[in-house]
């Protein structure tokens, strides 16, 4: 287990409300592509949350799960472990979090072709990720996705408007 991953971990031990800052971690390492540190990190975060309550840990580890199952594109298993954390089966306190699923699971649709699925998920998730938020890179993953399915069903105008908003969201964070 990385220094880094050990000290996010006492941190949420600490105080449990910071458990979005695990997500961002995870998702910020899979940007760097190498499978096998994701693979291994979701063991070693698998390992850590033994300790933690279940309604703590459970949804935690679906999103980070489904995450994993998207990038070695096993897409139906990525879908069966975000639905299984957005209502009813699950009611997060934190609208951007449940809106980064929404999108995750978007994106999963898209890989799976199921375009009309992505573009009610990836348009539900934008709704409630909050711009100036820790998650708000999802919205440029959201807009990234809907780019890619107005490209798939030749709208080049809206794809084009997709990436101008995703652009948009980056350069208000810098």
């Amino acid at each position: 287990m990385t220094e880094e991953l050990k000290n996010i971990i006492r941190r949420i031990d600490s105080d449990p409300s910071r458990h979005e800052e695990l997500l961002i971690y995870y998702l910020d390492l899979t940007s760097l592509g190498d499978l096998n540190r994701i693979k291994s990190e979701l063991n070693d975060i698998r390992t850590a949350f033994e300790s933690f309550p279940p309604e703590i840990s459970r949804p935690y580890l679906a999103m980070m799960e489904g995450i994993y199952f998207y990038f070695i594109s096993s897409g139906r298993q990525a879908e069966a472990r975000f639905k299984s954390v957005l209502p009813p089966n699950y009611n997060w306190n934190n609208q951007s979090i449940e809106g980064t699923v929404h999108v995750l699971l978007g994106g999963a649709y898209r890989s799976l072709g199921e375009l009309d699925k992505c573009i009610y998920h990836q348009n539900l998730g934008k709704k409630l990720i909050t711009e100036n938020g820790g998650l708000a890179n999802f919205l440029v993953f959201c807009y990234y996705n809907l780019s890619e399915v107005y490209i798939q069903i030749n709208e080049p105008e809206q794809a084009k408007n997709c990436l101008i908003e995703g652009l948009n969201v980056l350069s208000d964070k810098v």
